[in-house]
């Protein structure tokens, strides 16, 4: 007897691309970093103020997002 494992149908498969450098001078900490490079926008969920709305709102992932993190220790 086979079973069947029970899906929700429409979740989309999420794939994003995080990366982070960094270097250290003395007490001078710098990083570049980088998240979502792959620049992917998949509907995650949709939702709605009320059942009797026909106003829907998607979900999605963060869009890509460049910078520079700097810290120094003294």
């Amino acid at each position: 007897m086979a079973y069947r494992i029970p899906s929700f149908a429409g979740l989309p498969l999420i794939r994003t691309l995080a990366l982070r450098a960094g270097a250290r001078w003395g007490g001078l900490d710098v990083s570049l970093f980088g998240q979502n490079l792959t620049d992917s926008h998949p509907v995650v969920f949709r939702t709605r103020d009320t059942n009797a709305s026909d106003l829907f709102f998607s979900h999605t992932v963060r869009p890509r997002t460049l910078g520079i993190t700097t810290t120094y220790r003294y």
